[in-house]
This record gives C-alpha cells, structure tokens and sequence, in this order.
C-alpha cells in the first residue's frame, strides 16, 4: 500500500500541470494573476484531495478489495500506484514537498516582479 501523501502528490501534480499554461500565460503578459494563483491553488489541492478518496474510504471501514478495484483508477491511478510503489512516504512527502516549494517560489516571484514593476511605474528606485 502506497502512502497518502504520495496519492496527494500525484493529485497535486497533475492540478499543477492543469493550471500551469494558463499561469505562464498570464504571468508573460504582465497581467493580474491573483485568480490564477488561486485556480492553481485550487485545482491541486482539490485534486490531490480527490486522489486519496479511495485511501479515505479503506480508511472509512470499505473493503479493500473494493478499493482496488479497476474503476478506482479514475482517482489518478490509484491502485496501480499502489501495486507499483510500496511504501512511498519518503517519495510522496518529498514531491509534496517540491510542489509546496513550486507555489512558494512562484508567489515570490510574482511579488518581486510586482514590486519592480511598482518601482518603474513611480520611479522610486532611481
């Protein structure tokens, strides 16, 4: 059995993958992202929530047979992470990890270029 913190990372990941292009877009043509960074937010948190459900449910006292079934799979792979990886808590808390680091980096980031941006557009910084 694979932890769940390795199931939320997956979640996460893939919510981050969904929301990155329209991230990167935003953030090019130097316009609001305070919404996008919230959808990232969102998206990954609440995929990586949906991707241990299954876990929840073994959790909750339903079979584990049950669990693994193959229509389990619609929770980003579940049970064929769970085949594959035994274990996994060093690996999922080490990619949670990552992608809590990813969103701290980038609202640095964004906030640097916001404070730039600030000091150009008043001409403090001269």
């Amino acid at each position: 059995m694979a932890q769940s913190t390795l199931h939320f990372a997956v979640g996460m990941a893939v919510g981050t993958a969904a929301a990155a292009p329209s991230l990167v877009r935003r953030i090019r043509g130097r316009r609001r992202t305070a919404r996008c960074f919230l959808r990232w937010f969102a998206l990954s948190y609440g995929l990586g929530f949906v991707a241990v459900i299954p876990s929840l449910l073994r959790h909750a006292g339903v079979a584990r047979e049950l669990c693994m079934r193959w229509w389990m799979n619609v929770f980003f792979l579940f049970p064929l992470i769970d085949r594959l990886q035994p274990g996994g808590m060093v690996l999922g808390e080490a990619a949670v990890l990552m992608l809590f680091g990813l969103q701290y980096v980038a609202m640095l980031l964004l906030i640097g270029r916001l404070e730039r941006s600030r000091e150009r557009e008043t001409g403090a910084g001269m």
